[in-house]
């Protein structure tokens, strides 16, 4: 109950800054991060540390499954952050872009900006009251272009990697092979 009742709590606290906390400029990457954790990476870490007291796994198992639960989810955001940009529209079920069309900066976006600093046109277009949508599409499309998305790729698998070293603690059998082709599966996923 414990694990679940901070979950939500922490699920709650990150949609509400999310809704309340506007674009903030420059973007902070370490905002970023504790939204991730906040959001995904609780419920996965609540998943994978109730998983491991349930099944009366000694606390060093317990601490290597939370440890595996938070790298997986922010390995599974970031992944869902690039998909954002990348997916087919009918296979995402939503607009491509669309993180950034409601002023929510992402792990690309972030990249994009480090990547080309003299270039203004992500805060030229968040900041305009009804961003045009031509414009918008043209900074989406130079994102899901940009050597970011091959930046963001590398920071979700060290994090995938990160997560499988989680799981050396546990004995090798088939659920430790499970997790780790799961772990695989969240950044190689196309939807």
């Amino acid at each position: 109950m414990r694990i679940f009742a901070r979950t939500l709590m922490d699920i709650c606290d990150g949609e509400i800054r999310q809704d309340f906390g506007g674009v903030r400029w420059p973007p902070n990457r370490e905002a970023y991060y504790r939204h991730i954790d906040s959001k995904t990476g609780s419920l996965f870490i609540a998943c994978t540390e109730s998983g491991a007291i349930l099944s009366g796994a000694p606390e060093e198992e317990v601490i290597a499954l939370r440890s595996f639960g938070h790298n997986l989810g922010r390995a599974f955001q970031i992944a869902d952050d690039i998909l954002d940009f990348t997916a087919d529209e009918n296979a995402l079920g939503k607009p491509v872009g669309s993180d950034l069309r409601q002023g929510t900066l992402t792990l690309p976006v972030f990249n994009y900006i480090e990547q080309n600093p003299l270039c203004a046109s992500v805060e030229e277009v968040l900041q305009q009251d009804t961003p045009d949508g031509a414009e918008m599409d043209r900074l989406i499309e130079s994102i899901r272009l940009s050597p970011a998305i091959t930046s963001s790729q590398a920071e979700a698998r060290r994090y995938v990697q990160a997560a499988q070293g989680d799981l050396t603690l546990l004995p090798d059998n088939t659920y430790r092979r499970a997790l780790s082709a799961l772990a695989d599966y969240v950044v190689d996923r196309k939807t």
